[in-house]
């Protein structure tokens, strides 16, 4: 069964919201104050218990705050959705894995890459969105740009794996994550965390499950890849019997596996799962509102058996 997406409209960066948006109830919250040795409390009638609890998580979390109440005010001030800081802070976090790839000018093309725009069309088109304890596989992950933007930006995606081949890239895509790490990579995702359990109402501690990120050189024929939900392939260059084999392998391993996508298509597609196809923005198709084509793999619905 096949069919086609429309091309879905390349998103801007979203910008900061003072506003709340939950279970279509509108919530305006009000000035933050903070004095040491006590809980946060809100002036506001507009804030909900659900949102000072949370926020009183994100100031027990802050370490990396001098000032709690600075740190409440970003919160706030971010609202649930990215604001263009951490945007920006992403885009550098992918700007500095891309200066540490080989150089090659033909590696962009050849390893797949994706803007920061396609990696949220994938995500969207795989369904990280609403998926729950997800774990998302980059195969052939370059030096990890979409490894990185998934942590950072997708709360639900509880584990990322990125898997690639060449010593190089797969060094290079190490180095940076550790030092990311030790930068702003753990505030980022805090506050995704932070922001999912405000939308989702969630009462126990979000900071708890923060989830992991991993990026390995290897084979990923040899990769073990049972705990996938959801997986990437970037394709360009491999060849049909590469895509048979690991087509098979992820029929075998990932029991699991809620949404495949790769950017060349499966031969014989992946048996019980439906095929569709779409576009993403890539770095050689940036300008092009089509974009790339990818095909998204989703397990066919089973229809109940008769009574």
């Amino acid at each position: 069964m096949e069919g086609k997406f429309a091309a879905p409209r390349f998103l801007e960066p979203r910008a900061p919201q003072r506003e709340y948006v939950k279970k279509g109830a509108r919530h305006r919250p009000g000035p933050l104050r903070h004095e040491p040795g006590k809980r946060v409390h809100a002036v506001e009638s507009g804030v909900t218990q659900q949102m000072q609890t949370t926020m009183t998580m994100l100031a027990r979390s802050t370490t990396n705050y001098d000032d709690q109440a600075k740190a409440l005010e970003d919160f706030t001030r971010t609202g649930y959705t990215i604001s263009i800081e951490d945007d920006e802070l992403v885009q550098q976090a992918q700007m500095r894995v891309r200066n540490s790839s080989d150089g090659d000018p033909a590696s962009a093309h050849v390893y797949g890459e994706l803007t920061a725009n396609g990696v949220r069309q994938l995500s969207g088109f795989l369904g990280l969105n609403e998926a729950t304890e997800a774990s998302f596989v980059d195969l052939g992950a370059g030096v990890g740009k979409a490894v990185v933007q998934i942590y950072l930006e997708y709360p639900r995606v509880r584990r990322v794996l990125g898997v690639e081949l060449s010593p190089g890239r797969a060094k290079n895509g190490r180095e940076v994550l550790e030092e990311l790490r030790a930068g702003a990579l753990h505030l980022l995702r805090r506050r995704a965390l932070l922001g999912q359990a405000l939308e989702e109402g969630m009462i126990a501690d979000p900071l708890t499950s923060a989830g992991e990120v991993e990026f390995v050189e290897g084979d990923m024929f040899q990769v073990d890849l049972r705990h996938a939900t959801h997986v990437y392939m970037a394709s360009t260059s491999w060849c049909p019997s590469m895509l048979r084999k690991l087509a098979d392998k992820l029929l075998k391993e990932a029991t699991n596996l809620q949404a495949a996508a790769s950017l060349k298509r499966l031969p014989e597609g992946l048996p019980g799962f439906e095929e569709v196809d779409a576009q993403l923005q890539t770095s050689w198709t940036k300008r092009d509102p089509a974009g790339s084509r990818v095909y998204i793999y989703r397990p066919m619905q089973q229809c109940a058996a008769p009574k």
